[in-house]
C-alpha cells in the first residue's frame, strides 16, 4: 500500500463524518417541549374543572330519582313546581326551537291540548312549547307550564315521522 492509497482511504472514511449537533440546542428544545406539555396539561385540567363546575349541578339533578309520593301509608308529597329564575324566564320568553318550530299549526294545537289538561304540578298556568322536533325516530316536545311565579317542565314523546313511514 502506497502513501497515496492510504490518504485516499482515510479521506473516504472521513467523508461521511459530520460534526455533532450543539447540545445546548437539544437541551432548549427539550425544555420547550416539556413546558408546552405542562401548559397543555394545566389548561386541560382548568377546562375540565370549569365544565364540571358548570355541568355538575345539572348532572346531580338529573341523577336524582323523582319523588312520586310520600312514604307508604302517608299522603303524597305536594309538589308546587320550581320557582322562576331570570334564566328560566328568558328561556320561556324565547321562540320555539326545533325542527317543528316553523309548523305553527302543530305548535298551536299541541299548546291547546296541553293547556286543556292539568299536566304537572302547576295547575291552571299558561303552557309554552320550548322545543318541538324529531330526534332520530322519536318526536320530542319540551314544554313548560307557568303561573307567573312557578314553573313545571313537561316532556312528551311519540314515534317520529321516520318511525311512522317504516
Amino acid at each position: 500500500m502506497s502513501e497515496r492509497d492510504l490518504i485516499e482511504g482515510l479521506a473516504r472514511l472521513a467523508g461521511p463524518v459530520v460534526p455533532g449537533e450543539d447540545p445546548y440546542g437539544r437541551l432548549m428544545r427539550r425544555h420547550r417541549r416539556s413546558r408546552r406539555a405542562a401548559v397543555a396539561g394545566w389548561s386541560t385540567g382548568a377546562v375540565v374543572a370549569v365544565v364540571a363546575a358548570l355541568l355538575g349541578p345539572i348532572g346531580i339533578q338529573a341523577a336524582a330519582p323523582p319523588v312520586l309520593g310520600g312514604p307508604s301509608g302517608s299522603a303524597p308529597v305536594e309538589d308546587h313546581g320550581e320557582p322562576l329564575t331570570p334564566w328560566l324566564r328568558r328561556l320561556i320568553d324565547s321562540p320555539v326551537r326545533g325542527g317543528l318550530a316553523a309548523d305553527s299549526a302543530f305548535v298551536n294545537e299541541l299548546t291547546g291540548l296541553l293547556q286543556q289538561h292539568d299536566v304537572g304540578a302547576v295547575r291552571g298556568g299558561q303552557v309554552k312549547i320550548l322545543f318541538a322536533g324529531d330526534v332520530e325516530e322519536t318526536r320530542l316536545v319540551l314544554a313548560v307550564r307557568t303561573d307567573g311565579g312557578r314553573q313545571q317542565g313537561i316532556v312528551a314523546t311519540a314515534p317520529g315521522e321516520r318511525a311512522r313511514s317504516c
